[in-house]
């Protein structure tokens, strides 16, 4: 058996269940984490550019009724 083998085989036949499934649940962990925290950042940018889009049009609005 090679090292990799031998690790799979050590994590698979575990006496202790509950260890080999934080191990095996670790990458879908970080996975997740990394999902969440690409979309907070992305909603905060989204919204920046939104709120930012907003104020400038209702600016071009405010404009044009205050010239008519």
């Amino acid at each position: 058996m090679n090292k990799i083998e031998k690790r799979k085989h050590n994590i698979l036949n575990n006496p202790n269940l509950m260890k080999t499934m934080i191990i095996m649940s670790l990458p879908l962990f970080f996975s997740n984490l990394l999902k969440s925290f690409h979309d907070i950042v992305d909603s905060f940018l989204f919204l920046g550019y939104y709120f930012k889009r907003k104020v400038s049009f209702e600016k071009k609005v405010k404009n044009v009724v205050s010239k008519a």
